[in-house]
């Protein structure tokens, strides 16, 4: 059916389709909240790929620098207890 002929004003058919674009908001969220993250980055992941894409990005950075903190922590106190056992008192 042809819109000239219609009584309705022409949709632009972008107007159909959801906002789709990454957010900082998303991967805030995904970061300070990565449970959260998940689970809207497997509900949006098909609708808007973008915005599923900016929680995964958070949850992604939350893993990586929770990983890099953990072994420095981890790593830190064999150190720490060599140089107490290495210095004479």
């Amino acid at each position: 059916m042809d819109n000239i002929n219609s009584n309705q004003p022409y949709n632009n058919s972008q107007e159909y389709y959801k906002k789709d674009e990454s957010s900082i908001l998303a991967s805030l969220i995904g970061f300070f909240i990565p449970y959260v993250g998940v689970i809207l980055y497997f509900l949006k992941r098909r609708e808007t790929p973008n915005l599923a894409k900016s929680f995964k990005s958070g949850v992604m950075v939350n893993l990586i620098l929770s990983a890099i903190c953990f072994l420095l922590y981890f790593l830190s106190i064999p150190l720490y207890i060599l140089l107490v056992l290495t210095m004479n008192i």
